[in-house]
């Protein structure tokens, strides 16, 4: 299983799957990172194989979906050419849950919120079905999408959340009065 996120940028990215945390455990700083940015996400689960997938095919090969958070320790960024690359492949940086969540009316309109210590730090609405079924067919332009992937569009471009030394920082996220995510960044 790929993690396959469209930046807000506009470019196709895969993480591994170990970067995946599904059970919202704290995420505890390694020694050589001490910033930590971060971009909500909306995902989809891919359910059946497709590359080069026409957009008015698209919808074809997702089934459910959900929000998420993905977190970049800046300090790699920007460090080396490989920068961007190291980041995104760093064990349990993608928070992502259990995608159980049908498209249905009753979704359209909800928002999806993320706070930080109890303060709300970014509030998004659903992507639209053109928007993701667009995502779909520029990602399997150069990538194969296979059942069981993610595909992750940044909701927002990467801001600052954590550095160090700072005390713990609880990330919480909610959908349609259902708590996505609870987890701490914590330092040494």
């Amino acid at each position: 299983m790929n993690i396959v996120v469209r930046t807000s940028g506009g470019h196709f990215v895969v993480r591994p799957d170990t970067t995946r945390e599904k059970n919202s455990e704290d995420f505890w700083l390694p020694d050589d990172v001490s910033h930590v940015s971060w971009s909500p996400v909306f995902f989809v689960r891919i359910s059946r194989a497709g590359k080069r997938i026409g957009t008015r095919y698209a919808g074809r090969y997702y089934d459910l979906f959900s929000f998420g958070v993905l977190l970049y320790p800046e300090d790699f960024i920007g460090s080396c050419e490989e920068g961007f690359a190291m980041a995104s492949c760093m064990d349990r940086t993608s928070y992502l849950p259990m995608p159980d969540f049908a498209f249905a009316q009753e979704a359209d309109g909800q928002a999806f919120r993320v706070t930080t210590d109890g303060c709300l730090e970014c509030e998004h609405k659903m992507l639209s079905r053109g928007a993701l079924d667009n995502a779909v067919s520029e990602a399997s332009r150069h990538i194969l999408l296979r059942p069981g992937d993610y595909l992750a569009i940044e909701l927002q471009p990467r801001s600052p959340l954590f550095a160090a030394p700072h005390e713990d920082m609880h990330v919480e996220a909610e959908f349609m009065g259902r708590k996505l995510l609870s987890f701490s960044i914590k330092s040494l």
